[in-house]
């Protein structure tokens, strides 16, 4: 099977380091120095179970040219910045205070960017820039699974009207959220995986309202992407210390 990875990552926020995201106290717990040396422990992971795999990086944030630099001794890493391919759209992925939306955003447009490219990989595994693989059982890659989205394990939270959000993810009286931290992508479900990715950008653009505004990117990932789609939960492990807060979480 014809696999890459994609790799997630805000390693420099420059100025916007010192805003923050919708009910956390700070942006990043974390220096861009610090940010750097995570991502770069990221690919050595990923090399782990995969080496020399393919890599895109798309990364949201400020000076991209060092970090690329920094990092071309990675065999097949393509470094994307977002910033070079659409400069106001990632501004608002390290400005905006909606993490979803900035999330929906960088994803979008790096996709649209490589789409073509991209196409052509059997598996698309996405990883969150920083965050490691504590177990990755390849046994899930395979043809029969071409048109199947992998994912880890679904949550599921009785529904609570005091959330005050859009009815719509409101599924039998529950709220299910899928981990964005990593998940698969094959090859006959690309197109599906982008058009998610702009309606999830788009509806936090059109609903500005804080309510919606704060809505976790993963509960809309699992509306807009797995509701009406076959999918497989795996048992992958990934780990890594959150961005915000600097706690260490393992999913």
């Amino acid at each position: 099977m014809n696999v890459a990875f994609i790799i997630s990552s805000a390693i420099d926020l420059g100025d916007a380091a010192k805003l923050n995201f919708i009910g956390k106290k700070v942006r990043s717990a974390f220096s861009a120095e610090e940010r750097f040396e995570q991502t770069q422990f990221t690919l050595s992971n990923i090399d782990s179970f995969f080496p020399d795999v393919k890599k895109y990086i798309f990364d949201v944030g400020k000076n991209s040219d060092k970090y690329k630099d920094s990092l071309s001794y990675v065999k097949n890493l393509d470094f994307v910045s977002i910033e070079k391919i659409n400069q106001e759209e990632s501004q608002k992925c390290i400005t905006l205070q909606s993490k979803g939306w900035c999330e929906s955003i960088g994803t979008y447009v790096f996709l649209e960017n490589k789409k073509d490219e991209l196409k052509k990989y059997d598996f698309l595994i996405k990883i969150t820039g920083r965050y490691f693989y504590k177990n990755f059982n390849k046994k899930f890659l395979i043809s029969d699974n071409l048109d199947k989205i992998l994912s880890k394990k679904i949550y599921k939270w009785n529904w609570k009207n005091s959330w005050q959000f859009p009815r719509f993810l409101n599924q039998d009286g529950a709220l299910y959220w899928m981990p964005t931290t990593t998940y698969c992508i094959p090859r006959l479900c690309f197109e599906a995986y982008k058009n998610s990715i702009e309606n999830v950008k788009n509806f936090y653009q059109e609903n500005r309202h804080s309510n919606f505004l704060q809505i976790d990117f993963e509960a809309m990932m699992f509306y807009f992407l797995l509701k009406d789609k076959y999918f497989i939960e795996t048992d992958w492990v990934c780990a890594g210390l959150g961005g915000a807060d600097g706690n260490l979480s393992v999913y």
